[in-house]
């Protein structure tokens, strides 16, 4: 029989049949309990509650709701859910030693209004109900902690995912280590960023929350490292960016780059599979991170034309002008404005940024990142070029190679300050290209994916068209067969019969004196009655014939039609013993039926092929 444990701590709990309320042995917690000794519910509980002490609250909840799904009056099983929902773990107070409750998450919306504690509280009786709503105020009373935290605390632009320390080693992960190199570096472009190994290192790890959770709500953009599949699986990382990407689902601005090193397609969590990666041992690494992040987090530049410091009066005037050319877009004046520039300061740096602008007939410097300018090179590229084989180099040196001198010049004579500026516009705009790149390349790899299964389903028809073709041949084949078979099943039984007939008729003429003596008297007492006679056996052949036609052609009809009349001819002569006094006589009757039976056997032959004519035309 199962043993149901402690909520608090996992320990055996002592549970009489009737009781609600139970208090742990253990920790000396006094809690609520399932109904009833179902041995099925109790093993789902102890599962699920120790994956919620562990911390594993998603997968609790999923057991939980398997619970009320089979059992729906099970009020424990509603309160499991919201304690999943607020993220709650039971650790030990330092001043009385006893089980009190922390979140983990943080949700905005008060535990009262909570559905499944409403559903709690419908299905528990009144002490179990009166338990869960002391548990539930004290949870509401750490929510509005965390959340007047939450909104005292600094914003963030960047927010940096990573496993911390090793579960095996408990030294620090080769992923820390890299969180904080990126962390120097976005710290130095000037970006809030919160690093935990930096940014809670004065707070208490039962603290932690309201300082993630308003970190997580402030960051535009969610930088999850991994070098590992169980670092990204590891529960306060996946806490982490999944909650991220719930949020991210309510707001638009969010985005999550996955940052990974050494791992395959299989070792990404299948979450980030439409998200845009970056591979940490890439070159280029950090300056597409840069790239993507500066796209992101749009900061407002200075205009750099016509705002020269120390510039002087002649200068600052044409750079008004060509201005004014520009937002009226006339380009070849402004550009000639900007070589007047140039003849009076040839490394004016701004003044080949200018130039740049009347290259790509921009009117400021928003203009130049616009999606018309992003639509007019990106159908340049995909057009001339397989958009497969495309990556993020190769959009680079495309757009360097389009700006062209006129950039090159730029950051050739620009001051620090400039050139961060100048180097900020290229890379923005070079991130919107190559997110545009990845969406046409997966739009691409749909299509062609399509069409490959098009393809497939078109050879399959055709296979099973061609297969339906084979079989319905060798089905006529077959049936043909079986035709001629039964054909000559029917031949060869109507010539049995016949040349039965035949011989039982012809032993009867033989050896019956009185059949042959009447017949022969009707010959010669009468030519018709020896003509009936005759009669009969073309009956005979007739029906011979038929039988034969049946498995076609007219040969066999042919002879038995002759056949019959010959051999009545020669046993008639035989038994008639005046062939001896008049042998020629006898000869010449004989020529005369066997003549008569080559006409009729001709006029039947003739009547059998029209016949047989007929039927193979049909």
């Amino acid at each position: 029989m199962s043993i149901l444990k402690c909520k608090m701590c996992g320990g055996d709990l002592r549970v009489s049949d009737e009781s609600k309320i139970v208090e742990c042995e253990y920790c000396g917690t006094r809690q609520t309990v399932p109904d009833g000794n179902d041995e099925k519910k109790t093993n789902l509980f102890n599962r699920a509650n120790r994956l919620r002490m562990e911390n594993e609250f998603d997968k609790a909840a999923g057991v939980y709701e398997s619970i009320v799904s089979e059992y729906p009056e099970e009020s424990e099983g509603y309160w499991g859910l919201v304690l999943c929902a607020y993220g709650i773990e039971y650790v030990d107070d330092a001043k009385t030693g006893r089980k009190i409750p922390t979140c983990h998450r943080t949700v905005t919306t008060s535990v009262m209004d909570d559905d499944n504690f409403a559903q709690a509280c419908e299905n528990a009786d009144i002490i179990a109900r009166e338990v869960y709503r002391n548990e539930a105020k004290e949870i509401d009373r750490l929510q509005q902690k965390i959340i007047s935290i939450v909104a005292s605390e600094e914003s963030y632009d960047v927010f940096i995912c990573y496993k911390e320390t090793d579960d095996m080693t408990k030294s620090r992960t080769e992923d820390s280590m890299i969180a904080q190199d990126i962390y120097t570096e976005l710290v130095k472009e000037g970006y809030k960023v919160f690093f935990s190994h930096v940014t809670l290192r004065e707070k208490a790890g039962t603290e932690y929350e309201p300082y993630i959770y308003a970190a997580l709500r402030a960051s535009k953009v969610m930088l999850a490292i991994g070098t590992k599949y169980d670092y990204y699986d590891a529960v306060w990382v996946k806490n982490e960016w999944s909650r991220y990407i719930s949020m991210m689902s309510e707001d638009k601005e969010k985005h999550l780059i996955p940052c990974f090193k050494d791992l395959d397609a299989y070792d990404i969590p299948k979450e980030f599979k439409n998200l845009q990666a970056l591979n940490i041992a890439d070159m280029t690494f950090l300056s597409n991170l840069k790239s993507r992040i500066a796209y992101y987090i749009k900061k407002p530049v200075k205009n750099i034309i016509g705002n020269i410091p120390g510039a002087d009066v002649e200068i600052s005037n044409l750079f008004k002008r060509a201005e004014n050319f520009l937002r009226d877009e006339n380009f070849e004046k402004a550009n000639e404005y900007f070589e007047k520039i140039l003849d009076r300061s040839p490394e004016e740096a701004s003044a080949y940024w200018g130039k740049l602008l009347c290259q790509e007939k921009c009117i400021d410097n928003a203009d130049i990142q616009s999606d018309r300018m992003l639509e007019e090179i990106m159908v340049g590229i995909i057009e001339e070029y397989d958009v497969m084989s495309l990556d993020n180099k190769f959009l680079e040196q495309s757009l360097v190679d389009r700006w062209g001198s006129n950039y090159q010049n730029a950051l050739r004579f620009a001051s620090d300050d400039e050139k961060a500026t100048f180097i900020s516009y290229f890379s923005s705009f070079l991130s919107k290209m190559n997110e545009t790149l990845i969406e046409v390349q997966k739009r691409t790899e749909e299509m062609l994916k399509e069409e490959a299964s098009r393809k497939r389903e078109e050879e399959r028809i055709a296979e099973e068209k061609r297969k339906a073709e084979i079989r319905r041949k060798k089905r006529e084949q077959e049936l043909q067969l079986e035709m001629e078979q039964r054909a000559a099943q029917v031949r060869f039984i109507g010539h049995m019969i016949n040349i039965a007939l035949v011989a039982v008729f012809g032993v009867l003429l033989f050896f019956n004196d009185t059949v042959i003596e009447q017949m022969i008297g009707l010959s010669d007492s009468s030519f018709g009655g020896y003509m009936i006679t005759r009669i009969i056996f073309l009956i005979f052949s007739l029906f011979a014939g038929i039988a034969s036609l049946k498995g076609g052609g007219i040969f066999w009809p042919t002879v038995f039609v002759i056949a019959y009349p010959l051999i009545f001819d020669f046993i008639v002569i035989v038994k008639d013993e005046s062939w001896s006094e008049d042998p020629l006589g006898t000869f010449f009757v004989f020529i005369f039926w066997m003549a008569f039976s080559l006409v009729t056997a001709s006029v039947s032959s003739l009547i059998f092929g029209a016949i047989s004519g007929t039927r193979k035309k049909k």
